[in-house]
């Protein structure tokens, strides 16, 4: 079987040392009765089947202590010994040919090296067993990566429901089943999963404890040398001396975690540590000088002479003054681009491109601030740091203070405006579908404005307020903006610019209140070649006014209309106090508009 790589990608694990590997193998149950059964065996007489005679396997099922079956007339009526002939086999501990079995290997005396190079063999035989679904042994394979890269037991259930979002994440057919068969399927996989952690549980591989199953010590092991065999990278750590600040981080080490930091520390001393978290630090990521800087407060005062050497460092020096500073130790005088620094690297560590967990670092690193956050925004945009904008994109979308937030937004335009190059003018005509007469406006934009962009442009121009959620529907493909209820294929509208996703001629879907559900059509009517001059955002043309909002769609605006406009409608006071007396449905001011998109920030 051929495992699936690049299925999950594998972090280190941690090992004990060898020797305790050698003796949980020697321990092991089930290969100490295929070696007893091996050595029983010997040079003996068997049926035309390969298998013992019935006689010789009553005798040895009783000689190894296995379950008796009284009503056996064969061998494979004892399925223990059964299994552990194949096995014997299989493991070419004996050769069976022309009608005898010969014992071909030393069953006792083995290294410590053998005997677990024949556990391993023993867990390859075994996984090379496990049942399947559906005759696709892709279920084998995402199964075992689970168990190894899980270190404190997980639910069955739980464990077959991942299973099958792996299968289906590469392409198995046989998942894609009806909504009414959804259950007999997991009901399956979790029968099939049950049945394979039994049989690793049988050769010690597994610790089923109720419901709950984990890897041994052993069974990661070999299943690690199993993944390597099929290609598939699965490094390990057994002696912490060694082990880098990477490696510990594979391991599960974080900010708040102490047990392994202090397990390292006491096997290499303070400065060695200190020298290899330095070594982390430097020509690092944000996220390296941050997690760096961590484990030196850690250290306390002892890590000051490696900390001052980072002074010279321009990426380091911020952090070594802050640390300096926190530690109550001398420090040089820090600067407003030293603290824009450290501020930066801090957000951009958590930055890791999926917008549902950014929005929670972001909104976690605001209640950590505590100072102005307007005032340390102002200026950000102007510090040269690689992550600047990325770092600023995101407080602009996620700071839950809408004042910081606007700041943030306002420095993504300052440093756009710095770095911008020429940009194509794209000519939009948005209508209202379903209104009669339509309600429509001619929209210029420049290409290279991104979909969040596009919504403000449209929301102005329209004369919506913003105050529901909304989607672009572009060529098969949803963009909205992304919060932890949003769809899993929905795309971060922010991440995506117009001349990335349309070309003149093409048609697309602006949806906004999912409820009300006003859907736009929007066509590139005109693509103007790039100039040095900035694009001007402006309403071109158009016609009537915007409907109000949460007025019921179009079928609720028609009916609002027809009340609204008839002092005899039954309904026609009650509108007129809801919405006032100013609504004109034919008005257009086109002037008014750019007037509010000339103020509009817009990426």
């Amino acid at each position: 079987m051929d495992p699936e790589v690049g299925l999950l990608e594998l972090p280190p694990v941690r090992l004990p040392p060898f020797g305790e590997l050698v003796e949980a193998a020697r321990r092991c149950a089930a290969l100490q009765s295929v070696l007893r059964l091996a050595e029983w065996t010997g040079d003996r007489k068997v049926t035309k089947a390969g298998n013992l005679t019935l006689a010789d396997a009553r005798t040895a099922n009783r000689d190894l202590g296995l379950p008796d079956h009284p009503e056996a007339r064969a061998a494979r009526g004892f399925p223990e010994l059964q299994t552990c002939w194949e096995l014997a086999v299989d493991l070419e501990l004996l050769t069976v040919d022309a009608g005898r079995a010969e014992l071909v290997a030393e069953t006792t005396g083995q290294t410590d090296r053998e005997i677990v190079e024949l556990w391993i063999d023993l867990l390859t035989l075994t996984v090379q067993g496990l049942p399947i679904l559906r005759g696709d042994e892709v279920t084998v394979m995402p199964l075992l990566m689970r168990l190894y890269v899980d270190a404190h037991g997980i639910r069955v259930e739980e464990l077959a429901a991942q299973v099958l979002d792996d299968v289906a994440a590469i392409g198995a057919d046989w998942v894609n089943v009806s909504a009414g068969q959804t259950d007999a399927l997991t009901d399956l996989l979790v029968a099939m999963v049950r049945r394979n952690l039994d049989r690793l549980a049988a050769i010690d591989a597994v610790v089923l404890d109720g419901d709950v199953a984990r890897l041994t010590d052993l069974g990661r092991f070999g299943l690690l040398h199993w993944f390597e065999m099929g290609g598939i990278r699965a490094p390990y750590v057994n002696d912490l001396a060694g082990a880098s600040v990477a490696d510990l981080l594979g391991l599960g080490l974080t900010q708040h975690s102490t047990e392994l930091f202090d397990e390292w520390l006491a096997a290499i001393g303070s400065g060695t540590a200190i020298e290899r978290i330095l070594a982390h630090a430097r020509g690092g990521t944000p996220l390296h000088r941050v997690i760096a800087f961590g484990m030196l407060d850690r250290l306390g005062p002892v890590a000051e002479q490696g900390v001052r050497a980072c002074l010279d460092d321009r990426d380091l020096r911020p952090h070594a003054n802050a640390w300096l500073t926190g530690h109550g130790l001398p420090a040089e005088q820090s600067t407003l681009d030293d603290l824009h620094r450290v501020f930066i690297d801090m957000v951009a560590a958590d930055l890791d491109g999926d917008p549902r967990s950014e929005r929670d670092s972001v909104r976690g690193i605001a209640d950590e601030v505590e100072y102005d956050a307007s005032a340390l925004f102002e200026n950000l945009w102007q510090c040269e740091h690689p992550a600047t904008l990325e770092v600023l994109k995101a407080l602009a979308r996620y700071y839950p203070d809408p004042i910081a937030a606007r700041v943030a937004q306002e420095g993504v335009m300052h440093l756009r405006s710095t770095i911008a190059s020429p940009s194509t003018t794209y000519r939009l005509k948005v209508v209202l579908r379903g209104t009669k007469p339509p309600v429509w406006r001619r929209i210029q934009v420049p290409g290279t404005i991104t979909l969040a962009g596009l919504h403000a442009v449209i929301q102005t121009a329209m004369g919506w307020t913003n105050s529901h959620l909304h989607e672009f529907e572009i060529a098969g493909r949803d963009y909205g903006e992304i919060d932890p209820d949003a769809p899993e294929d929905l795309l971060e509208a922010a991440d995506f610019t117009l001349e990335k996703v349309a070309r003149k001629g093409d048609k697309f879907d602006y949806l906004y209140d999912f409820g009300d559900g006003w859907r736009h059509q929007v066509t590139v009517e005109q693509v103007l070649p790039a100039s040095d001059e900035p694009v001007t955002v402006q309403c071109l043309a158009g016609r009537r006014n915007c409907p109000p909002e949460d007025v019921g769609g179009t079928g609720g605006y028609e009916d609002f209309l027809e009340a609204y406009l008839d002092p005899a409608h039954e309904d026609h006071r009650r509108y007129r106090d809801w919405l006032g007396d100013g609504f004109d449905p034919d008005a257009f001011d086109r002037a008014s508009i750019n007037a509010d998109l000339a103020g509009l920030l817009v990426d």
